[in-house]
């Protein structure tokens, strides 16, 4: 090892918020006291890595509660599975017995664009860059993206339906949509 025992754990618990192996070797260090020697080379490489880039390229720390709470009024609204959509981004939570269930989804049109976890959006391989920042805009203002996506598009930002009606066409959100998702 390169790394001091105490560096290769703290440099773990930071490389954690966005990675599933490196908090289950926490998790496994913990409950065993301990590591195997081929865990602590693996969290050894996962910290230098992270050392190496400064940071992972492209994660953003974004605080998504508008959006999420958005998904979570229409998902009490009985709607079976919500997708929000603004500029050119879909938001959807994973399923129940999805191995991330509880995060939300993003997509660009068809492409898996990554996911959002604990405020921590994580990108894809495909996903194009600035996808966080648009993120970042898009989690500011939720209601401000979805009236924008509507009155771009002519759909509603929550359901996909085309807008007919004059005042939902103006709205950018049909009625029915902004009473479900709270708009």
């Amino acid at each position: 090892m390169t790394l001091e025992y105490h560096e290769i754990v703290d440099g773990l618990k930071e490389v954690a918020k966005y990675s599933g192996f490196a908090a289950s070797l926490l998790k496994y260090q913990g409950i065993n006291g301990t590591l195997s020697p081929k865990q602590w080379a693996a969290g050894e490489a996962a910290v230098l890595k992270h050392r190496a880039h400064g940071q992972i390229a492209n994660i953003k720390v974004i605080d998504v509660s508008r959006i999420e709470l958005l998904l979570l009024t229409a998902k009490s609204a009985r709607l079976k599975n919500p997708k929000f959509r603004a500029d050119g981004l879909t938001f959807s939570f994973a399923g129940p017995n999805s191995k991330n269930a509880g995060a939300v989804y993003v997509k660009a049109g068809d492409v898996y664009a990554g996911k959002i976890a604990g405020g921590v959006y994580t990108p894809s391989r495909d996903a194009a860059a600035g996808t966080g920042d648009i993120i970042a805009k898009i989690a500011a203002d939720p209601k401000g993206a979805a009236i924008s996506y509507g009155r771009l598009t002519g759909q509603c930002s929550c359901c996909g339906r085309t807008l007919s009606d004059p005042a939902s066409v103006d709205l950018g959100i049909g009625p029915v949509c902004a009473e479900k998702w709270g708009l």
